[in-house]
């Protein structure tokens, strides 16, 4: 059933109150802390201003221990997060339970625990600048993209989804990238060894980033003549 105006206009309040801006963090806050580090000197992340299901994190809530360059400074062992929803990457204080807003634009790259995450949009990158996740890199990329949304369930509770796209970077182009049959349509000549593949791990695994991850794999080094 389709929405009732009012509660569209009730659910586009909510989503700009939540999107909106951050606030600088105050100098004696984090001189406090002893923190002169340019990493800690972002804005301060906005609470969401109502409860909700649901994480816009893109694992969890929890922040993990990970890896940033900022400004072209590799920083190690940081408590980062990722706010899929805002597209903000999030580093927490030492010491302190607040939460600030790395500079996009001066971030090159950043790990959660064991996963790679890059930022694009530089004179040497094909794809739209924004993060993405780094499934598989080789000489051919997959990467994937996680967005978090709202939506107002039975006009009463505000819930969060994910929507993921996934891309493959070859030859100086990107290609979305949804089903099994567009990476046949990338790799014509290894169709067979796709399919074949494709259907043996989905009997064994139910993590789509892993069976695409996997069988990128399997297509490089088949072609590579490795197999």
């Amino acid at each position: 059933m389709a929405m009732s105006n009012y509660k569209i206009a009730v659910l586009a309040v909510v989503l700009l109150s939540i999107a909106s801006g951050n606030v600088m963090a105050q100098d004696g806050q984090l001189e406090k802390l002893h923190l002169n580090a340019a990493l800690y000197r972002g804005p301060v992340a906005m609470d969401y201003p109502l409860p909700f299901k649901g994480t816009v994190y893109v694992f969890s809530d929890d922040f993990i221990v990970g890896n940033v360059e900022y400004n072209e400074k590799l920083y190690i062992g940081a408590m980062l997060n990722f706010d899929a929803y805002r597209g903000d990457l999030c580093i927490k204080l030492p010491g302190s339970g607040m939460v600030l807003v790395l500079d996009k634009n001066l971030v090159s790259y950043f790990t959660l625990g064991d996963k790679m995450f890059i930022h694009t949009g530089d004179d040497k990158s094909v794809m739209p600048e924004d993060y993405y996740q780094v499934l598989y890199d080789g000489k051919d990329q997959l990467l994937k993209k996680v967005e978090k949304h709202f939506f107002m369930k039975e006009g009463v509770s505000l819930e969060v989804y994910e929507k993921d796209r996934y891309y493959v970077v070859k030859d100086g182009k990107y290609y979305k990238l949804k089903k099994e049959k567009h990476l046949k349509r990338l790799y014509p000549h290894m169709r067979k060894t796709i399919y074949r593949t494709t259907s043996a791990l989905r009997r064994i695994h139910d993590d789509k980033d892993k069976i695409f991850a996997l069988v990128m794999e399997k297509i490089e080094k088949s072609q590579e003549g490795t197999l």
